[in-house]
C-alpha cells in the first residue's frame, strides 16, 4: 500500500494492489447522485433507515458540491474509491467526534452490487485507515455498524479493528432488534501490523 502525501493537487491518496483512494471533484457530482437513488445491498445493510428519509435530490447534490469545495484546501472527509480501469466502486468517508480531535469514525460503500465480495472494500478500508493515521494525528479510528452486518464484521476484523462493544437491541427494523457494534483501532495497533 501506498499513501501519497499532499494528495489533493494529485486526487490520488492511496493506491494499493486492486484499488485506489482518490479525492471528488465537482465532476462526481452526477455520479454521487446516481448512488444516492441507487437501490440494493448498499442500501439494505447501511443503516437501510437512513435510505427511507433521504434528502430531495437538489439538496443532496447542493451539499455534495459545497462538501467538495471545503475539501480542496483542507482535509479529505470522503474519498472515491476507484477499482481498475479508473472505474468508481463506491466511497470511503469519516467523521469527527465531537470535542475530541484524537478520534474520528470511519464507514465504506460499494455501490454496485456486483462488485460486492471482491476484496475492493477490505483494501479500501485499510487504505483509508492508513491515509488517516498518517495525515492527522488521531490516536484512535472508530467503526460503527449493526448486528445484521457480517460482511462489515469480517472487513473490520481483517483490516485490525478491535470488536469494542455492543449497544444491546437499539433499534428495530423489520420486526427484529439489532444490536449496534463498536470496533475500534488505535495507532499503536495499525503501526504494529505494519511495521
Amino acid at each position: 500500500m501506498n499513501v501519497t502525501d499532499n494528495a489533493i493537487p494529485a486526487l490520488i491518496v492511496a493506491t494499493g494492489k486492486k484499488v485506489s483512494l482518490r479525492a471528488r471533484t465537482l465532476e462526481d457530482v452526477p455520479l454521487l447522485f446516481r448512488w444516492h437513488n441507487l437501490s440494493g445491498q448498499v442500501q439494505r445493510f447501511d443503516a437501510p433507515w437512513e435510505w427511507t428519509q433521504r434528502e430531495p435530490d437538489d439538496v443532496f447534490a447542493a451539499r455534495m458540491a459545497k462538501s467538495i469545495e471545503s475539501e480542496q484546501g483542507g482535509k479529505i472527509k470522503l474519498a472515491l474509491i476507484v477499482g481498475p480501469n479508473q472505474l468508481p466502486l463506491g466511497t470511503v468517508n469519516s467523521y469527527g467526534d465531537k470535542g475530541n480531535p484524537d478520534n474520528r469514525y470511519v464507514g465504506i460503500s460499494i455501490y454496485d452490487d456486483p462488485l460486492i465480495n471482491r476484496g475492493f472494500g477490505t483494501e479500501a478500508l485499510a487504505l483509508w485507515v492508513e491515509y488517516l493515521f498518517k495525515s492527522r494525528d488521531l490516536h484512535h479510528i472508530g467503526l460503527e455498524t449493526w448486528s445484521f452486518n457480517a460482511r462489515m464484521i469480517r472487513v473490520a476484523e481483517k483490516v485490525g479493528f478491535k470488536h469494542e462493544g455492543r449497544e444491546r437491541e437499539v433499534r428495530q427494523w423489520e420486526g427484529q432488534w439489532l444490536d449496534k457494534l463498536h470496533f475500534g483501532i488505535l495507532r499503536t495497533e495499525w503501526k504494529e501490523m505494519h511495521s
